[in-house]
């Protein structure tokens, strides 16, 4: 049975957040995909399915990070406080 559309773009979302983090602890060219996926807890060849290849998987993190539509965690403004610039969510991821 194949897999439902939530299950896939939550399977994506899980790889697009390890990417986000692995890119901005390490850089771009440190990172491998097999390292993506098995921080994302997934196989490296379920890659495939969901990216083209590395660069697109980093686009793609880059804009899924910046995006304001689907606010992250990161991304809220605490209680109390003006909305974070782009620039200052960056800072703090």
């Amino acid at each position: 049975m194949p897999y439902s559309a939530k299950h896939k773009l939550e399977t994506r979302q899980r790889i697009l957040e390890s990417a986000r983090r692995l890119f901005n602890s390490k850089g771009f060219a440190e990172v491998s995909i097999g390292e993506v996926m098995e921080n994302a807890g997934l196989t490296h060849g379920g890659f495939y399915r969901h990216f083209r290849d590395k660069d697109e998987l980093y686009a793609e993190a880059v804009s899924w990070f910046l995006c304001e539509v689907a606010p992250k965690p990161w991304q809220r403004p605490r209680r109390g406080t003006m909305r974070k610039s782009r620039a200052q969510r960056i800072v703090d991821a």
